[in-house]
């Protein structure tokens, strides 16, 4: 899915979801380990979660900036 993506050359914003199942010290390493997986830009990956209400802020705020452009 995500090559799929990508090779739509459209904005996009990877939420990585339930970040309540990780340390809040943990999550950081977390994204950092699916940045370099997926060998992309650190700013286009974000932690969230739902459950703990986490992150959520940020998450909208990015949508929010795209959906102006």
């Amino acid at each position: 899915m995500y090559e799929y993506i990508k090779s739509t050359n459209k904005p996009y914003l990877i939420i990585a979801n339930k970040a309540d199942k990780i340390a809040v010290t943990k999550v950081d390493e977390a994204i950092e380990e699916i940045r370099n997986l997926l060998d992309i830009e650190q700013e286009l990956i974000l932690p969230f979660s739902s459950e703990r209400k986490i992150y959520i802020e940020d998450t909208w705020n990015r949508i929010n900036k795209w959906s102006e452009i």
